[in-house]
């Protein structure tokens, strides 16, 4: 097993990378939702929303490995949102990171990361017994060290864990 260094959220996605990244059928939707948004309060130029979704849209279509919104799944997801106080389409996320996990325990295959920028994902990720990762706090670490003097700063590296299960834009 070898070690990777952190790495931002684009690198994660990137097929080069290696990584096989699932993802619940509605990230989709929260996705372009985030940027319509975004355009609609001129945080995000038309241009770059349209740049935006048209990425996106190619990347839905053969990029991410899609855990389907099942009755099951949303079931699952209510006892989530009760336990960990979680908004809708998070406990959403997590009950599909955790049926994504669990199919791949089933298979004799490593865990997921949980990747994700919101915070309460992010906790309710860790006592359901993800190892989580925050995008955020990846690109602050190579803002840092881009800054620092080589070896200043360091990072955790993960041992052979080759998925990411769900993230979030804000």
């Amino acid at each position: 097993m070898r070690q990777r260094r952190a790495q931002p959220m684009t690198g994660l996605i990137e097929p080069a990378a290696g990584n096989l990244i699932y993802i619940a059928r509605i990230t989709g939707v929260e996705t372009v939702a985030a940027i319509a948004r975004k355009r609609k309060g001129n945080l995000l130029s038309t241009a770059d929303a349209s740049t935006a979704l048209g990425t996106l849209r190619k990347e839905l279509a053969g990029l991410f490995l899609i855990v389907e919104v099942t009755t099951a799944l949303l079931a699952a997801a209510l006892d989530l949102a009760e336990k960990h106080a979680l908004r809708g389409y998070d406990a959403v996320q997590l009950a599909a990171a955790l049926e994504a996990n669990e199919e791949r325990a089933q298979a004799s295959l490593p865990p997921l990361v949980l990747v994700t920028a919101d915070n309460d994902l992010l906790v309710a990720g860790v006592a359901e017994g993800f190892i989580t990762e925050n995008p955020n706090l990846q690109i602050l670490w190579h803002r840092q060290y881009r800054n620092a003097k080589a070896g200043a700063i360091r990072c955790s590296a993960h041992t052979g864990i080759p998925a990411v299960s769900a993230w979030k834009s804000s």
